[in-house]
């Protein structure tokens, strides 16, 4: 069916991709699919520093940070590591002490990183924009693919979260306590302040990047479920709202779009390159 009205792309998310069996497949199961995070296209997704240097300017902060984060070992060797600690203190040699925490926060960083590694993430990752020229190129096969329009409601009821995807000139630098309590001593905060947000290192992404505009669903697969490359989620009826083809896609791959909009009821609307610039314009198709 032709477009109804270019407002209803407002209130939408956008996917680049070529129709292939697979793209079919979802659109007439209605699912989403999440791909596993090692299959992102940048080799430098869940990129991520340590927030660094210890912040003690006496004995009491030392111990603290000691007392805090459990003494950094497990729990049948605290007391142990409680009577070595003592006697650095009582001997003044606070060089000393920090000079062990940093030692024994190098290792639980390996251990940090290695944990967060072997979490089976699962991302689903789409655009705020449909007319962006460099996504109809890159991922679109040149105008020969589709972007296809998800109501934004119907996916927060489909039980999908999407959040904005931050980008900046460096790694995202994540605090090393938060992430020592939650991921090594398993502790659950209380505070929303204290909260280690895991998910926020595969919403971090480098400057180059930000025309995208993305936005990321972000799950996690069962430790026993078998997951090849990924995972689909159902979608609630109708979240498909409309597909943008390309100027340049095939003839048989626009008739099965026709056939599917009848079928499945979202409007068609055509990208067009538009001359005299470096932009893409949309009408109803």
């Amino acid at each position: 069916m032709h477009g109804k009205n270019m407002k209803e792309l407002e209130n939408c998310y956008f996917k680049y991709t070529t129709l292939n069996q697979n793209v079919i497949h979802s659109l007439l199961s209605e699912q989403l699919w999440h791909a596993e995070a090692d299959s992102l296209n940048d080799p430098f997704e869940f990129n991520f520093a340590f927030k660094e240097g210890i912040k003690a300017e006496n004995a009491d902060d030392l111990a603290r940070i000691l007392k805090e984060n459990r003494y950094f070992v497990k729990e049948e060797e605290v007391e142990a590591e409680k009577e070595f600690y003592l006697k650095l203190f009582v001997k003044g040699d606070l060089d000393k002490v920090r000079t062990e925490i940093e030692n024994a926060k190098n290792v639980m960083k390996t251990a940090i990183r290695s944990t967060i590694d072997k979490v089976n993430f699962l991302v689903c990752s789409l655009s705020k924009k449909y007319d962006n020229s460099m996504m109809w190129c890159h991922y679109a096969d040149g105008l020969k693919g589709i972007c296809i329009a998800y109501d934004i409601d119907l996916l927060y009821e489909s039980d999908l979260s999407f959040k904005d995807v931050k980008y900046s000139e460096s790694a995202r630098e994540i605090d090393f306590e938060k992430a020592y309590k939650s991921i090594i001593l398993g502790e659950v905060s209380t505070k929303e302040e204290d909260e280690f947000d895991l998910f926020s290192i595969l919403l971090s992404k480098h400057d180059k990047w930000k025309d995208e505009h993305e936005v990321r669903s972000i799950c996690v697969g069962d430790e026993d479920e078998i997951i090849i490359k990924g995972s689909s989620y159902q979608l609630s009826n109708n979240t498909i709202k409309a597909i943008i083809y390309g100027s340049k896609i095939r003839k048989t791959e626009l008739e099965i779009l026709q056939n599917l909009s009848q079928k499945l009821n979202f409007s068609l609307y055509k990208a067009t390159p538009k001359h005299g610039t470096f932009s893409v314009e949309t009408a109803e198709g």
